[in-house]
């Protein structure tokens, strides 16, 4: 099984390296710590978006950096919840994926 891995390995070590630089930022914010997203944070319409998965919440700060968002999600009867995405409209209001489990053990996703 190895002699089948080697020569793949051979030809990625005969690719030639090139450092490639980063682009600067479009925008960046400093928020005062309450937005403690566990998610990748993604700019959506003036707004600074994450989710933190483990504690179902959705965020979101402004481009001032205030707190604008910080909502649990956690359906009545839900036992386990996983927040999947948030949103931002045009508008300024939010939108969260999300599925859950409900005590008696039936999973469902929902949007709120």
């Amino acid at each position: 099984m190895l002699r089948n891995i080697w020569p793949a390995i051979m030809i990625l070590q005969a690719l030639p390296v090139s450092a490639q630089r980063l682009t600067a930022p479009t925008q960046s914010v400093m928020t005062d710590g309450a937005f403690l997203a566990n998610s990748i944070p993604k700019w959506e319409h003036g707004f600074l978006l994450g989710f933190d998965d483990e504690r179902a919440l959705a965020l979101a700060v402004d481009k001032s950096g205030k707190l604008v968002l910080q909502a649990k999600i956690w359906p009545d009867g839900s036992e386990i919840v996983h927040v999947n995405d948030v949103a931002a409209s045009p508008k300024g209001s939010f939108a969260v994926t999300a599925t859950s489990m409900s005590t008696g053990g039936a999973w469902s996703s929902f949007i709120e």
